[in-house]
C-alpha cells in the first residue's frame, strides 16, 4: 500500500520544487532588473550596463532588456553598441515604436543617414518580415481553398480564375518582399569609433576613409583579420572583424 503511492507523492513533489524554482527564478530575474534600471536612474551608466550584460549573457536575449541597455550605451556615447542593441531589440519586437523612435533619434543624432530608399524599398519596409510571410501563407491558402471549392462545384470556374491569379500575384509579392526582408535581416554595426575602410584586407592597406561608429554594414567575405563589406551608403572595403558585431548572432 505504501509503495502504491510512493509513485505519486514522489511527482508532485517534483512538481511543487519545479514550479518554486521557476517563481523564484523568474523574481531573480526581475529584481536584477529592476536594480538595473535603478543603477540607470541614478546616473550610475557603467554599472547598469554591466548588469544589464549579466542578465542577458545568463538569461539569454530580451527587447527590455536590450533596449534599456542601448539607452546605457546612449548616455555613455558608445553610439555603435546603443545601435547594436536597439536593432537586437528590434528584431525581438518589430512593431515597438519606442525603440523604434530611440534609434532614429541616436541614428539622426549622429548623422547616420542611410542612402533615399526607392519607391518600392519603401512600401516593402511598411511591413516586417514576419507580416510579409503570414501574407504569403494566406495567399497561398485561399488559392488552395479556391480550387477545392471550384472542384465541389460551389464557385464559377470564371471567379475561380480570378481569385486564384490574385493569391499568385499576392504570394509572389510577398514572397519577394520577404525574402528582400531577410537579405537585409542581419546587418552589422560598426561598434569602434573611427574605423577605417580599407582598399584590401592588409593593415598597411590605404583607406578609403573613416566609417563611421554605429553605421550598418553587410558583411560579404573574409579574408584573415578582415571582413569585405558594404555599408548602408553603398560604400565598398575591407574592415577589421574587431571593429564590427553581427546584430543576429548565431
Amino acid at each position: 500500500m505504501k509503495t502504491r503511492y510512493f509513485i505519486p507523492i514522489l511527482l508532485l513533489f517534483t512538481m511543487i520544487l519545479s514550479v518554486s524554482a521557476a517563481v523564484s527564478g523568474k523574481n531573480s530575474i526581475e529584481t536584477r532588473f529592476q536594480q538595473a534600471n535603478e543603477s540607470y536612474s541614478r546616473g550610475n551608466y557603467q554599472k547598469a550596463i554591466e548588469q544589464y550584460v549579466e542578465i542577458l549573457e545568463e538569461n539569454g536575449y530580451s527587447a527590455a532588456v536590450l533596449s534599456n541597455l542601448a539607452n546605457s550605451y546612449v548616455q555613455t556615447g558608445e553610439t555603435g553598441k546603443a545601435v547594436l542593441n536597439y536593432e537586437r531589440a528590434l528584431r525581438l519586437a518589430p512593431s515597438s515604436s519606442d525603440i523604434k523612435s530611440n534609434l532614429n533619434m541616436v541614428r539622426k543624432n549622429n548623422g547616420l543617414f542611410p542612402k533615399d530608399s526607392s519607391w518600392s524599398e519603401q512600401a516593402i519596409h511598411v511591413l516586417t518580415i514576419n507580416q510579409w510571410t503570414v501574407m504569403a501563407c494566406i495567399a497561398l491558402l485561399f488559392c488552395s481553398l479556391s480550387q477545392f471549392i471550384a472542384i465541389r462545384g460551389y464557385m464559377t470556374k470564371k471567379v475561380t480564375t480570378g481569385v486564384t491569379i490574385a493569391s499568385i500575384f499576392i504570394f509572389a509579392l510577398a514572397t519577394s518582399a520577404t525574402a528582400f526582408h531577410y537579405q537585409y535581416f542581419n546587418p552589422s554595426v560598426v561598434i569602434s569609433p573611427k574605423a577605417r575602410l580599407l582598399v584590401s584586407p592588409f593593415a598597411s592597406s590605404a583607406s578609403i576613409g573613416i566609417i563611421q561608429e554605429g553605421r550598418l554594414i553587410y558583411p560579404e567575405k573574409n579574408h584573415g583579420d578582415y571582413v569585405y563589406v558594404t555599408d548602408e551608403t553603398n560604400r565598398k572595403g575591407w574592415i577589421h572583424f574587431h571593429s564590427i558585431e553581427a546584430v543576429c548572432v548565431k
